[in-house]
């Protein structure tokens, strides 16, 4: 699943934030730690899980030609979105 680099990207914002607080604000270790547990690290893996789960769940996820993602199925059909008529010929995503 692509979706995995979300939460590449999302610990990267965090470990940003951690240098952020700790070099600019010059929070402390302990105050640090309290802030890692409850945000720095569940944020990116609960979104991250959350969004693969329900993408997964709700039958999202299709070739999107070089990776599995969340794309139309089959690939080249015109998505509801992209027609004038607001009609789609896509099976599902």
């Amino acid at each position: 699943f692509e979706q995995v680099g979300l939460a590449a990207v999302m610990y990267n914002a965090s470990l940003s934030m951690y240098y952020l607080l700790r070099i600019r604000f010059g929070w402390n270790a302990s105050k640090l730690i309290k802030t890692e547990r409850w945000a720095l690290h569940p944020i990116p893996i609960v979104c991250t899980l959350t969004t693969m789960i329900a993408s997964l769940a709700l039958g999202l996820f299709n070739s999107g030609l070089f990776d599995c993602w969340i794309a139309p199925f089959p690939q080249g059909c015109t998505e509801s979105w992209r027609s004038s008529d607001g009609e789609s010929d896509c099976i599902r995503g």
